[in-house]
């Protein structure tokens, strides 16, 4: 898992880039596991924190959707996002080491909403500077809704509707190219780089795992983060809206 000259100048022109390795077959087989205890309601295992976890109505029924804060109840995660190689990769594509920022997994289940047309960096107030790294749990296809990315864009945040989303006149501009990982591949992109999701149309989960680092040098930020976030869903909640984020571009329906 490396950046080569290739590889960064791939990034410095698109704001995303494909890493060269996969998730071993050990780290993906506990990655799944940890995703399964989640979605059925086992996700403590005596941890030192609670996993937020959020749920949608989909035609199938009530589904999980995305859990977060889950490094404090995984020693995986914890090795994962603390050193190693992809730490190391995401530490060479900011030219610096890196600190974890946040981390979830989105589920993404058969039936599961979409997400609008955003860039990451509008709800992440706490750094400047972000790098997400996607890990497919499961496949991502078209059908079952795969990142969609618009490369070139990620140099300046987008003018932005009032749910912190793209403009739909901008968005609608954009050159929008799916991005179609198999289990176990890593994207890395910028939280300026413009994205969004299709629902899942298919009969197979999308899970993802995402890690979101910032510049060691801008400080960490994580306990910051969570609780900001945990006041905002908080303020919002009974509104009539799904909230996964302090930005509006989750499309799914509340559970009735």
């Amino acid at each position: 898992m490396h950046c080569d000259s290739g590889t960064l100048e791939d990034w410095e022109h698109k704001g995303f880039v494909r890493l060269t390795s996969k998730l071993d077959a050990s780290a993906l087989s506990d990655l799944r596991e940890f995703a399964d205890d989640i979605a059925s309601g086992n996700y403590c295992r005596g941890g030192n924190s609670p996993v937020l976890v959020h749920h949608e109505q989909t035609p199938h029924g009530v589904a999980i959707t995305r859990a977060e804060n889950l490094v404090p109840n995984h020693s995986g995660f914890r090795a994962l996002t603390s050193s190693g190689t992809l730490v190391d990769a995401v530490g060479r594509l900011f030219g610096e080491q890196a600190l974890l920022y946040k981390e979830k997994i989105n589920f993404k289940q058969p039936g599961g909403a979409g997400f609008a047309p955003h860039q990451d960096a509008t709800a992440y107030k706490f750094a400047d500077d972000h790098i997400t790294v996607m890990l497919a749990i499961d496949e991502a296809k078209i059908d079952n809704g795969c990142l969609e990315m618009a490369a070139g864009h990620h140099h300046d945040l987008l003018p932005t509707n009032g749910d912190g989303c793209i403009e739909p006149a901008i968005a609608a501009s954009l050159p929008w190219q799916p991005v179609e990982l198999a289990s176990g591949e890593l994207l890395a992109f910028s939280s300026r780089t413009p994205h969004r999701s299709a629902p899942n149309t298919s009969p197979r989960q999308r899970r993802a795992l995402f890690l979101t680092f910032n510049r060691r040098s801008a400080g960490d930020h994580r306990a910051a983060y969570y609780a900001d976030k945990i006041r905002h869903l908080a303020e919002h909640e009974g509104d009539g809206t799904e909230r996964v984020s302090t930005i509006g571009h989750f499309q799914g329906v509340s559970p009735t």
